[in-house]
């Protein structure tokens, strides 16, 4: 009787994992199938006029370009590098979004703060990953914005980043223009892309600067205990039927959000990012 009971738990524990892994899975080919296809693209949607400013995108090109590096993670560390100091995160009353979304008049204002004509730019964690997208689109390295939600607040909060494909490693791997960190395994020390961020053990991950590994020697510990519930891939202005990955150990979908009208997650999402796809799931097991 004992050796029957303990069968069925294995086999209802064995078809709830086959379960995550199937849903993990559909909802990265759908991911990938979405990624592919044309979008509309920042440049033509919020710069009509980046025809004037690419005088100083080809110069940000052609500096990075002349750099010698010993790997491609150096050239993407560089990059992400330069984009945070040659700007600062700061939001007042004449800050404007639809300027710090011109991407191409970003980059000549980056440029000019590089060239010591003109003060650090004042961009938050979204334009930043942009326009860290921009440049590495023009050194044909591949990229993707992802955004990384909480349910934690009376609203959905969130953080924007980039993941890049690193081609000589074959991966995508996270990294954040705004808080100038990328992340790492600290058994492995291998960089890492948002999934196991989202799904795996935080304190087995670390991000890393500059200054070194840790969540609180880099300031985000915040990030560690509030975010990373689920993810969504896609550009927020521009892509169609983004795809939001959520962690439910971590995310109650059902939560009510009183300072945003009173609406659930879905609704939240389906109002602001395009009729998202939203695939649920519990967490992978390390």
């Amino acid at each position: 009787m004992r050796l029957n009971v303990n069968l069925k738990k294995i086999l209802n524990l064995s078809v709830i994992l086959i379960s995550i892994t199937i849903n993990i899975v559909l909802g990265l080919i759908i991911y990938q199938r979405h990624s592919v296809r044309p979008v509309v693209t920042v440049e033509s949607y919020l710069s009509p006029d980046a025809q004037k400013y690419s005088k100083y995108i080809e110069l940000i090109r052609r500096y990075i370009d002349s750099r010698e590096f010993v790997s491609e993670s150096e050239k993407i560390d560089f990059v992400r590098n330069w984009i945070y100091k040659n700007s600062i995160h700061e939001i007042d009353s004449s800050y404007n979004l639809k300027d710090v979304f011109n991407t191409p008049k970003v980059l000549s204002m980056l440029w000019k703060s590089h060239e010591g004509k003109a003060k650090p730019v004042r961009l938050t964690c979204g334009p930043r990953a942009v326009a860290m997208k921009y440049i590495l689109d023009k050194l044909q390295l591949k990229s993707r914005i992802v955004m990384i939600f909480t349910d934690d607040f009376e609203q959905p909060a969130s953080h924007t980043f980039l993941e890049v494909f690193n081609t000589e490693r074959e991966k995508w791997e996270a990294q954040d223009p705004d808080l100038n960190i990328f992340y790492i395994d600290k058994k492995t020390q291998d960089r890492i892309a948002t999934f196991r961020l989202v799904f795996g053990d935080l304190n087995s991950l670390v991000p890393v600067s500059e200054n070194g590994q840790g969540w609180k020697l880099n300031r985000v510990d915040h990030l560690k205990q509030h975010y990373f519930e689920a993810v969504m891939y896609g550009n927020p202005i521009t892509a169609k039927n983004p795809v939001i990955l959520i962690n439910t150990d971590k995310f109650n979908v059902n939560k009510i959000f009183k300072e945003s009208g009173g609406v659930t997650f879905r609704q939240f999402a389906n109002r602001h990012y395009n009729s998202p796809i939203l695939i649920e799931n519990q967490s992978c097991l390390q």
